[in-house]
Order: C-alpha cells, then structure tokens, then sequence
C-alpha cells in the first residue's frame, strides 16, 4: 500500500491520494518537519485529503500514515 502526494514540492496546498482499500486501514496521518516535531495530525482520512501548508516554514517534512500493517512515508519539500 502505498499513497500519492501532489504537488511536490508544495508551496500553499498539498493532496493527499491513496487507494480505497489502503483508507480502511488507516490510523492516522501525521506530518513532521525536518527535526522530527509533529506539526499536523489526523485520525480520519478520505481517499483524496487536501491539507493547507499555510504558516509552514520552507524545508522538508516527512508524511507518514499509519495502517493496520505498518507504516508508510514520504517526503514532501515546502517552498
């Protein structure tokens, strides 16, 4: 299972985008800057999930959603 983020980099808003089945399994979705603070969460997560990076530095963060099996990330790079 694996998820799309789009545009990146990203300057205002990002999509998020995964499958159907891999939405039933997930438990959160967390993003963290580049020294590891959570700066955004969520439990519950549609299929396609915008986010607004307004009020976010510039740099890079690290996007992870956590599934029933495991977790899985990405790189996202603000400008």
């Amino acid at each position: 299972n694996s998820f799309s983020i789009y545009p990146n980099p990203a300057s205002e808003m990002i999509a998020i985008e995964m499958n159907v089945n891999m939405v039933s399994e997930v438990k959160s979705l967390n993003i963290y800057n580049s020294i590891g603070k959570l700066v955004y969460s969520a439990k519950t997560i549609s299929g396609k999930t915008e986010i607004s990076l307004q009020g976010y530095a510039e740099g890079l963060y690290i996007v992870k959603i956590v599934i029933s099996t495991g977790t899985v990330a990405k790189r996202l790079i603000k400008n």
